[in-house]
């Protein structure tokens, strides 16, 4: 954990807010960093509350039957998590591995609860950040029953619009094949197959823990096919868009 030295600024909130209110979380916060090869969940495991990412980005994947199958998506800068437990029973179980460097905005449940009831806008705030959060996995359901190269495409292009530390997207994707097979929900050697494939046409190029988006005009009009009404990766890139859409 690091000082809290945090402006109003650096947070995209989901909705309008009070200047005082949006001042009264910050003074609740911890900002936090994340180091990449080592899993979010090890670092802050029982901490129940909302985090909110300022950079970089994680895989957050849960087990659907056995480890081999997993349904997952991308967290990144401007997105929250954890929102949907707040205030209840139930614990959320997932595996978290960070993809580039994060760094967090934490704000601890109890806290955040007890601030609620002092400013009723805190409710505001959590049911707009839940709807954000459910936009995320809705669209990684839709891309998860392509379950090919289009699912593959839309999580790279995912991860890409997220940015570095620095908030400039790369082109260089520091993502092993074991994390990402967790997202696509597939076995490592399927994934091989696809990513291979994807080579081979030109979308990527394979190197040792990283995929070089080699393409993003040809990662572009694959993507296009899928059914993007509730989050469009691709709404970042400058890209002629309409030139790839077919009906």
């Amino acid at each position: 954990m690091q000082q809290n030295n945090l402006k109003v600024d650096d947070i995209v909130w989901p909705c309008e807010l009070d200047t005082n209110v949006k001042q009264s979380l910050l003074a609740i916060a911890e900002h936090r960093y994340g180091p990449k090869d080592r899993k979010v969940e090890e670092q802050y495991a029982f901490q129940r509350g909302i985090y909110y990412y300022l950079q970089g980005s994680a895989a957050v994947c849960f087990y659907v039957t056995e480890p081999e199958k997993t349904i997952g998506t991308i967290h990144g800068k401007g997105d929250w998590m954890g929102v949907n437990s707040v205030g209840t029973q139930y614990k959320v179980v997932s595996n978290i591995e960070v993809i580039q460097e994060v760094e967090l905005v934490f704000f601890p449940e109890m806290k955040l609860l007890d601030l609620a009831e002092r400013e009723p806008q805190i409710y505001k705030l959590l049911f707009t950040a839940s709807r954000d959060v459910h936009k995320i996995w809705l669209q990684s359901f839709l891309a998860f029953a392509h379950h090919n190269v289009l699912q593959v495409s839309y999580i790279l292009l995912d991860i890409y619009n997220k940015g570095g530390v620095d908030g400039n997207p790369s082109k260089d994707i520091r993502i092993s094949q074991q994390q990402l097979s967790f997202v696509v929900g597939c076995t490592r050697s399927k994934l091989n197959a696809l990513l291979k494939d994807m080579e081979k046409r030109g979308y990527i190029k394979l190197g040792r823990n990283k995929i070089t988006l080699v393409n993003l005009e040809l990662l572009n009009a694959e993507v296009s096919r899928m059914n993007l009404m509730v989050k469009d990766p691709r709404a970042d890139l400058q890209l002629d868009f309409d030139s790839h859409r077919q009906s």
